[in-house]
């Protein structure tokens, strides 16, 4: 399999997040759009840490709600790059996301779309974490590891770590 470069993805120094999605068939570069859904759950073997949450979209912020904890917070994605692979079911995005004040997300905005999510993450370092969203509203379940940058990263470690996330989630989907 083709490994995924990190540094391929960093090519702005404003990118400082990286998702790599798992997708039930093969992205076609063609559409506008890209299923990565699944119906139905697979078992990723693991110590996940689960969490429900009410994602609220609204443009490119994200408004999450932890209903557990009572937390919130908001996250502005801006859309750097995206890429899929030749050969398997995999499609890659890179975003500068920032965290953003409570006000920020306006509540009086018609168009602000929800979704209920519960969350189970597995972190395999400080900076990558395996996700499985099921979205209870939609009914899809969304698998992707989740690369977050920094300036002083050792690069070559963290490549390690996402080859070897990627060949267990590989394992598991496949």
């Amino acid at each position: 399999m083709q490994n995924i470069q990190l540094t391929s993805f960093l090519i702005d120094e404003n990118i400082n997040t990286i998702e790599i999605y798992f997708c039930k068939d093969k992205p076609d570069s063609n559409l506008n759009t890209i299923n990565i859904g699944w119906d139905k759950s697979i078992n990723i073997p693991g110590n996940f840490i689960s969490n429900e949450l009410i994602e609220y979209y609204q443009k490119d912020l994200i408004c999450i709600y932890d209903i557990k904890t009572d937390g919130q917070k908001i996250i502005k994605k801006e859309f750097k790059s995206d890429w899929f692979h030749p050969t398997k079911n995999i499609y890659v995005v890179s975003f500068n996301e920032q965290s953003l004040p409570s006000f920020a997300f306006s509540c009086a905005d018609t168009n602000v779309i929800s979704c209920n999510i519960i969350k189970k993450s597995y972190k395999i370092n400080n900076r990558i974490h395996i996700h499985h969203d099921f979205n209870k509203t939609l009914n899809i379940h969304t698998y992707y590891l989740k690369y977050v940058n920094s300036d002083n990263i050792d690069l070559v470690n963290m490549q390690n770590d996402l080859n070897n996330a990627m060949q267990r989630l590989m394992v598991s989907i496949c």
